[in-house]
Order: structure tokens, then C-alpha cells, then sequence
């Protein structure tokens, strides 16, 4: 059991390490919608892929988003922190109280992760807790294709060329 846990324990850390690497800053123009909408996707894309009856979303989804939120306010104090530190006149002891800060926070983030963990498992068990965080994974590699894809259809407008045409096929 206490491989299990300890397994989980790092794919669900990778995981809050690889959604924080492509978090939004709060000064992204992503708006509520946006945020609402892919929250939506996320669900129903978990949903689906653990295959939760209704008996178990009923439970499984308030732990989640209690987990989420707590988590995502944990990341927000530690890149707040973080942009403290890019400052030119700091000092050796701010530094330093930086540094125990986000040491501090990030033992928080490891012991909300065990906690999650441990409150997911009565809910859907050991496996699915286990694959969830693929899921997770999965679902943040999907949006960020979709971006990807997004940003270059736009591009691809801009420059005045359609998905399939290039220069050669222009009509001038």
C-alpha cells in the first residue's frame, strides 16, 4: 500500500510540475469563459476516461475542486514569490526568505498532494487515483496541441494563406 501511495504520490507531483509549467499568468487575456470552458472540458474528459458512474462524480468532483483550487492558490503565492526575486536590489536575506517561502509552499503542495491522494482512494480506488494523473497529463498535452494548432491557423491567416496554400499557390 505504501508503494502505491508513494508512486501516486509522484505522478500526481510530475503532474502539478508539467500544469504549472504551462499555467497562464494572471495576466493572460484568458477571461472567466475561457477558463470555465477548459475546467468543463477537464471534467467530462475525466469523467469519461475513469469511467465514473454518478455515485462516484458526486464524491470524487468536490474533493478535486477543493484540491484544484488549494493547489492553484499555492502556485499563484509561489510565482508571486518568484517575480520578487527577479528584483536588482535584493538582498542576500530577502533572498533568502524567498528561498524558505517557496520551500515551505512546495512542502505544502506535496502534503496537499498526499492528502488528495489518500481522499481519492475510498472514492475510485487505487487504480484509477494512479491513473488520474496521467489523465492529467493527457488532458493538459491535448489543450496544448489544440493551442498549438490555434496559434497557427491564426498565423497562417495573417500571412494571407490558408491550411493547405503556400506562396507557390497564390493567385497574384
Amino acid at each position: 500500500m505504501k508503494n502505491v501511495v508513494k508512486r501516486s504520490l509522484a505522478l500526481m507531483l510530475f503532474a502539478s510540475l508539467a500544469m504549472c509549467a504551462f499555467a497562464q499568468p494572471d495576466d493572460e487575456p484568458m477571461g472567466g469563459k475561457g477558463k470555465e470552458k477548459i475546467a468543463a472540458l477537464k471534467r467530462a474528459f475525466i469523467t469519461e476516461k475513469l469511467e465514473l458512474n454518478s455515485a462516484e462524480a458526486e464524491k470524487f468532483w468536490p474533493v478535486y475542486n477543493e484540491y484544484e483550487k488549494k493547489r492553484e492558490d499555492l502556485k499563484k503565492e509561489i510565482r508571486k514569490e518568484h517575480k520578487k526575486s527577479e528584483a536588482e536590489t535584493l538582498t542576500e536575506a530577502e533572498a533568502t526568505a524567498i528561498i524558505d517561502f517557496i520551500d515551505k509552499k512546495r512542502k505544502e503542495e506535496v502534503e496537499l498532494d498526499t492528502k488528495f491522494l489518500k481522499d481519492c482512494l475510498p472514492i475510485i480506488g487505487a487504480k484509477r487515483t494512479l491513473h488520474l494523473a496521467k489523465l492529467e497529463r493527457e488532458f493538459q498535452k491535448a489543450m496544448m496541441e489544440k493551442i498549438k494548432e490555434r496559434r497557427q491557423e491564426r498565423q497562417e491567416k495573417r500571412d494571407g494563406m490558408g491550411p493547405r496554400t503556400g506562396p507557390a499557390n497564390r493567385k497574384g
